[in-house]
């Protein structure tokens, strides 16, 4: 081939042209200007150990064509490799380039032919309720718990074949199995062994507490041999015979049967008799431990009068016969008050004084209106109108050191005072109680608070302090500051003036006085903020992270600690301290 000097400007002595294919010597070509190779329709060879470069006399600036690879390099640009579209002429191109890189990468085309999709062509998958992606695998949980309906004509569920519940052998049937034996079956209106006579209902040590029938129902045994039926308040027993090894222990009627014997020996709880006449009764005899059958007899001034199922014993005696009634003894001629009177009701007495003796009494004599209790000749109690007190100041404790009540009960306005108002507990009728001292310098000393963690409902405080005034609608478990305007509004971050103020966690949905703000305790945030014992500090919009921000304007503030890393639960102690990102 014939070198063009007009259309590739290389200096001649580095080209050998053989007419055939150009061979190109392995010295280093120089093109003045811009010049074209033209190859006349021979090809341009490269010696395989060789390679081929084109550039601007830099390494990092050139285009190298080998036996193994292509390079192409554009100095601190990214190169640019172009293909344009399949038309005449055609101006659009895909563009291949690539950025930075940590290190060498190697893109593998697949063995196939097709076309390959770009990343925003392909639908990406994730793994919702009850679901987990391993790698590229989908697989369902262990513990379902957002399922709420498996059906399936061919459904059988449990440990394994052996031990499960077969809902699919029998339609309208479920079968109960357990090491691989059929054991209970339910139906429409029956829960019965799979085989007659084949499970029981509970055992010798595992029993059931008790057995519920409906009205009308029935204990059939064997299929009718004997059976057990329901009416109201009562049972009967059919087809056969009940037997009581160890007699009957309880009273009532028996109002139907046949006894097989003509009567009951008294061993067995009878009389041993089967007749009676007019006014007989029956006497023990201890001679072989039977019942007598006797006559009453009249004596002197006494008429006796049999008829059926009476006997009337009457007096000739014309005196008055008296009796000792309810809480009286008599004694020979004497009338005597019982010593322990059970039946009277009531017993006033203006001079009333009841007791043990005349130093340990209940007084209800001295003064009207007042009973007073003396104990050891000393009055220490005395009850009044609305009025429970000791006799004297200070005279009397309410329970010992060994000794003590087991509750007090107060009411909604109630108050424990010490000395007068000195100091006092008071319940208020807003359900707050109150400690107040009449020396406000020396204050409520409280020795030991012991606080218990907070319950995983949001907004709860299981202890703390709480306050109950400003306005505003809050939602429980997120956290406000106190305005200018006496409202509560959300914390944020973001603004120095909604993360550096008087802050609190709602303790329910409402107006915030109502439901209460607590200010520092254990509580339960809306949304779970880290991990135990980790420091939980303020987010954005009422919430907290267990990380600070690092985004410029954020205000850092430390708001507590984590107690529980699922359900929210921390001890909140907004920090006095705080740092504004530059």
């Amino acid at each position: 081939m014939a070198q063009n000097p007009n259309t590739f400007g290389f200096q001649t002595t580095n080209v050998i042209d053989t007419d055939t294919n150009t061979n190109i010597a392995n010295t280093n070509l120089t093109a003045d200007n811009n010049r074209t190779l033209d190859m006349d329709g021979n090809e341009l060879q490269i010696d395989a150990a060789q390679s081929f470069y084109i550039g601007q006399g830099t390494a990092s600036q050139e285009f190298e064509l080998n036996s193994e690879t292509i390079i192409f390099k554009s100095g601190n640009q990214a190169p640019d490799f172009r293909i344009f579209e399949d038309s005449d002429n055609g101006t659009n191109y895909v563009k291949l380039t690539c950025g930075a890189l940590a290190a060498n990468r190697t893109l593998t085309m697949p063995d196939a032919t097709g076309t390959i999709a770009l990343t925003s062509d392909v639908n990406s998958y994730t793994a919702g309720d009850g679901i987990t992606l391993n790698t590229l695998e989908f697989d369902l949980d262990a513990a379902l718990t957002t399922v709420t309906t498996i059906t399936n004509a061919a459904l059988k569920m449990g440990r394994d074949t052996q031990n499960l519940i077969d809902f699919a052998t029998t339609d309208n049937e479920i079968i109960f199995r357990a090491n691989n034996v059929n054991e209970v079956k339910v139906a429409e209106n029956l829960f019965a062994p799979v085989t007659s006579d084949g499970a029981a209902i509970g055992s010798g040590s595992l029993m059931w507490s008790d057995l519920f029938l409906a009205s009308a129902s029935v204990i059939n045994f064997n299929n009718g041999d004997v059976t057990l039926t329901h009416s109201s308040n009562a049972l009967t027993m059919a087809g056969g015979a009940m037997t009581f090894s160890g007699g009957i222990a309880d009273s009532g009627t028996i109002s139907a049967g046949t006894w097989s014997g003509t009567a009951i020996g008294v061993d067995k709880g009878g009389t041993g008799q089967t007749s009676y006449t007019n006014g007989q009764i029956l006497i023990g005899n201890t001679t072989g431990n039977t019942l007598a059958k006797s006559t009453l007899t009249a004596g002197t001034n006494v008429t006796i009068t049999n008829a059926a199922g009476a006997i009337t014993i009457a007096s000739a005696d014309t005196n008055t016969q008296y009796t000792a009634g309810d809480g009286i003894t008599l004694n020979t001629l004497e009338f005597d008050l019982d010593a322990a009177l059970t039946t009277v009701t009531t017993i006033t007495n203006a001079a009333l004084k009841m007791g043990r003796d005349t130093q340990n009494l209940i007084d209800f004599a001295t003064t009207d209106n007042k009973i007073i209790l003396r104990v050891n000749n000393v009055n220490e109690v005395e009850l009044s109108a609305n009025n429970l007190s000791p006799v004297s100041n200070g005279g009397c404790a309410l329970g010992t050191t060994s000794l003590k009540w087991s509750n007090l009960f107060l009411g909604s306005s109630g108050a424990v005072d010490f000395n007068d108002g000195n100091c006092s507990i008071t319940n208020t009728a807003s359900g707050k109680l109150v400690i107040t001292t009449n020396d406000p310098a020396r204050g409520t000393n409280l020795t030991h608070r012991n606080f218990a963690i907070s319950s995983t409902t949001d907004g709860n405080v299981k202890d703390g302090d709480v306050v109950n005034f400003g306005s505003g609608t809050v939602s429980k478990g997120l956290c406000y500051y106190y305005t200018a305007a006496g409202a509560w509004a959300n914390t944020d971050q973001r603004a120095v003036g909604t993360s550096i103020g008087f802050f609190a966690v709602a303790m329910g949905d409402g107006t915030a006085s109502s439901v209460g703000m607590c200010i520092r305790g254990m509580v339960t945030m809306a949304t779970d903020v880290g991990t135990v014992g980790g420091v939980v500090y303020l987010q954005r919009s009422g919430n907290f992270d267990s990380a600070p921000s690092t985004s410029s304007g954020d205000t850092n503030r430390v708001m507590g600690y984590c107690l529980d890393s699922s359900d929210g639960q921390i001890f909140f102690n907004p920090s006095q301290d705080w740092v504004t990102l530059a």
